[in-house]
């Protein structure tokens, strides 16, 4: 009877451990579980947090739609791109949607701001980065639109603007004779640097504009506009002295 009430107390003790096991291992399960549930929710936490940052990311850099002001446009090629003469203003204005207004007491906001990259498209299509220079000259709001109006200018190259230079002494040598011409266009003939910096022509060909927008120091909205700049004239010609009418 003593070994049947050791037998039964051991099998009772081996039942109660496998229990303790089993609750034990429920519990391990269960933290496990846990531990599995808090790795899914935060990997749903990072995801969300990067579509956010992405979100904010891409307001902060949206669209722009930028085209060539009617004032500067002569005319326009069967697809639409806008034609400009060479030696007039061309004139760009970008949209962008209007930025909140600071609710902040005694703070103010700037005007928007531009720059641009430009790039002489070949025939068969290749582009290649040229200089060029952008002013800013006004902008506005409406509704919900904000815009920025900004001349850019295609400068020559170094070779057509010396070339143009070259033109205009040769044409001023072949005027009136030295002692007859006025003092600032004898003056420019003596030193032709002066000449170089007063250069605005633009440079003829076809170009694609890359634009941005800017607030700040913040980049708010980007776009392009293509561009076919046409040779309308030399720009020291204005400036070239008329010869006198001889009386008959």
């Amino acid at each position: 009877m003593r070994q049947d009430s050791k037998v039964g107390s051991v099998g009772n003790n081996l039942s109660l451990l496998t229990e303790v096991s089993c609750i034990q291992n429920q519990t391990c399960r269960i933290h496990s579980n846990r531990r599995g549930l808090r790795g899914v929710t935060t990997m749903r936490y990072f995801v969300l947090q990067f579509l956010l940052l992405s979100t904010l990311a891409l307001a902060e850099r949206g669209p722009a739609s930028c085209e060539i002001s009617h004032g500067s446009v002569v005319s326009k090629t069967a697809s639409g791109i806008a034609q400009v003469g060479n030696l007039g203003l061309i004139q760009i204005r970008c949209h962008v949607g209007a930025r909140l207004f600071p609710l902040t007491p005694g703070s103010f906001r700037n005007g928007l701001k531009a720059d641009a990259t430009v790039y002489n498209i070949a025939v068969e299509g290749a582009r290649k980065p040229v200089p060029s220079e952008v002013t800013v000259s006004g902008g506005g709001l409406s509704g919900e639109t904000e815009w920025v109006d900004f001349y850019i200018h295609i400068p020559l190259e170094v070779a057509e603007r010396d070339a143009e230079i070259r033109r205009y002494i040769a044409t001023l040598e072949r005027s009136e004779a030295e002692a007859d011409l006025p003092e600032p266009i004898r003056r420019l003939k003596r030193d032709p640097k002066i000449l170089a910096a007063m250069v605005t022509q633009n440079r003829a060909g076809h170009f694609q504009v890359d634009c941005r927008v800017w607030d700040g120091e913040t980049v708010i909205g980007a776009g392009s506009v293509g561009l076919d700049v046409l040779f309308t004239g030399h720009f020291f010609d204005a400036l070239a002295p008329k010869k006198r009418m001889t009386p008959p």
